[in-house]
């Protein structure tokens, strides 16, 4: 189907979808159970050199899914973006621009599966990539897209680092296509522009190494709580002890255990050696400490996943999320509005352009992650706080990101509504009036 743009030229809209996903029933994933050292570096190695990235994608996911720590990181970064409220700015103050802002907004909202979106495009950090297929759909006379995710196994990168896809339509052993041959307006590609090129770039291969190590010393923890963790139970007998008597003797250690009894000749009684540590003892501290090192790895910090020799410390933990996770999740938040941006609000808008006279220019997605206090605080929170006036003019200022005015200029004077205008109420700083007026005295 075509539509046409504000300049009348015809543009091809998308129908249907064309990755399908493989059939439920087959599972194309390599097995990791019991994964050695040399099979990680060879996985490694086959993703550095970007000859093999499934396997790579199938290891990342296995850990994610068996390692509850983290799983318990990964969630952490991931819900505080997906979960958060957000906002979609106009991009001048043109009605246009402001009515194509709030048909975004619109968007977003009625869509049910936003927050599962975001939690897709957000696993890119992860590994380095994902991707996501429109589903453009006519409701109200107006055109709608219900974005579903993409498998990050069924992505790729060409030697030009164009991006491929894998469809199992019409295709049992998958066939893969590439993206840039078909409608811009099909697909959202989100590939985060970090330091690396995408096969290097996801966080798994910073934290892969901790995590298999920690998986070998759980296996060894358990087998020494298996051997160790009940008391060993020796029995002494006389140098010119009888054959029957040794026997009797090991035959009672051999049948005796936690809850049985045995029954020993006299002076044969056995004595219990105790382990000088608990079984256990110094895997599990290692094992923590690699588990911090897998926190600091994803989020940049500890405390805010783990209480750990510091006992909970409360002030360290909102400093630390203050400086190394925020700006983490800040900058994974407007990556990801940057793509939606792009591949969602841009076509959309042409889409629907007859809604607007024309083109609008596109609006910007911001994703709320206001943090006062260590918590997330929602912009029905902040109302609240400003109509009580418990919120200094300077501390506004802080949160929206901008310099603090200082004391003399009234930084420090508490925020207020002012008493509602035929026009709409307005905040204004507590002991200010408005159009230089002295305090008690109304304006003309």
């Amino acid at each position: 189907m075509q539509v046409v743009s504000a300049g009348g030229t015809p543009e091809l809209m998308p129908q249907g979808r064309m990755v399908q996903p493989s059939s439920p029933n087959r599972w194309l994933r390599r097995q990791f159970r019991g994964i050695k050292p040399e099979t990680l570096q060879s996985v490694l190695a086959a993703a550095e050199q970007g000859r093999d990235l499934e396997d790579y994608v199938d290891l990342a996911m296995f850990a994610k899914r068996l390692d509850p720590h983290l799983a318990s990181v990964l969630d952490t970064r991931t819900l505080a973006v997906a979960s958060s409220e957000f906002s979609v700015d106009p991009a001048d103050e043109s009605d246009a621009s402001k009515a194509a802002a709030d048909f975004c907004y619109r968007e977003l909202t009625e869509f049910t599966g936003f927050e599962n979106l975001v939690s897709g495009l957000m696993f890119s950090e992860y590994i380095g990539w994902s991707a996501a297929e429109h589903d453009w759909q006519r409701k109200r006379a107006e055109w709608h897209s219900a974005p579903r995710i993409i498998q990050p196994r069924d992505i790729r990168f060409r030697s030009d680092w164009s991006v491929e896809l894998r469809t199992y339509r019409d295709a049992p052993a998958g066939a893969w296509f590439p993206v840039s041959g078909e409608n811009p307006a099909r697909f959202m590609v989100h590939v985060p522009q970090k330091s690396d090129t995408p096969n290097l770039s996801g966080d798994f291969h910073s934290v892969s190494w901790p995590w298999l190590f920690k998986r070998w010393m759980e296996i060894w923890r358990q087998t020494g709580m298996e051997r160790s963790a009940n008391p060993f139970l020796y029995g002494v007998y006389p140098k010119n002890a009888k054959p029957e008597t040794r026997q009797a003797l090991l035959d009672g250690l051999q049948n005796m255990s936690g809850e049985h009894t045995a029954v020993f000749e006299e002076g044969t009684l056995p004595d219990i050696l105790e382990a000088a540590k608990q079984p256990g003892e110094a895997w599990s501290a290692v094992i923590d400490k690699i588990n911090a090192d897998i926190s600091k790895g994803l989020l940049g910090s500890t405390l805010n996943v783990e209480v750990l020799a510091t006992g909970g410390n409360r002030a360290l933990g909102e400093s630390q999320f203050d400086t190394t996770i925020l700006p983490r999740l800040r900058a994974m938040a407007k990556r990801i509005a940057g793509t939606i941006e792009k591949h969602w609000f841009a076509p959309l808008l042409r889409f629907n352009s007859h809604l607007f006279g024309g083109i609008p220019k596109t609006p910007v997605l911001k994703f709320l992650l206001v943090q006062q206090g260590g918590q997330e605080v929602s912009p029905l929170v902040w109302s609240a706080a400003l109509n009580s006036g418990v919120v200094k003019v300077d501390e506004l200022r802080g949160i929206l990101g901008f310099d603090p005015l200082g004391p003399e200029a009234g930084g420090d004077e508490v925020i207020r509504q002012a008493p509602a205008a035929p026009q709409g109420g307005s905040f204004a700083a507590a002991g200010s009036t408005p159009d230089g007026a002295e305090p008690g005295q109304a304006a003309e």
